[in-house]
């Protein structure tokens, strides 16, 4: 598992370097991921999440590919754990990447 402790510019220096990157190139930039999911299983999780009172992200939470996500940190105070979400698109390559909040494991 991959762990990152960032600041706010090496977390724009690393969105910046992954905008269209293939897997692939994620894997190298980043190593494995946490947590891989697919369209259908990060939309259901997403929904049972908001259902029960945590949505994960105010962004726009729609995958039009596979899903990745990185452990970023533990939100101090909380059960809450952050991680870097990597969207990929139909072809595979990084659609967007943003921060995302788990209240349980994803």
């Amino acid at each position: 598992m991959v762990k990152f402790q960032h600041a706010q510019a090496s977390h724009a220096k690393i969105v910046a370097q992954l905008q269209s990157a293939t897997t692939n190139q994620v894997i190298a930039a980043l190593g494995q991921p946490y947590k891989q999911m697919d369209v259908e299983g990060f939309n259901a999780r997403v929904n049972a999440m908001a259902q029960e009172g945590f949505p994960i992200s105010n962004a726009d939470m729609t995958p039009h590919g596979g899903v990745w996500l990185y452990f970023d940190s533990e939100v101090k105070g909380t059960s809450a754990r952050r991680y870097m979400t990597i969207f990929f698109n139909e072809t595979n390559r990084v659609a967007k990447v943003e921060t995302t909040y788990w209240m349980q494991a994803p």
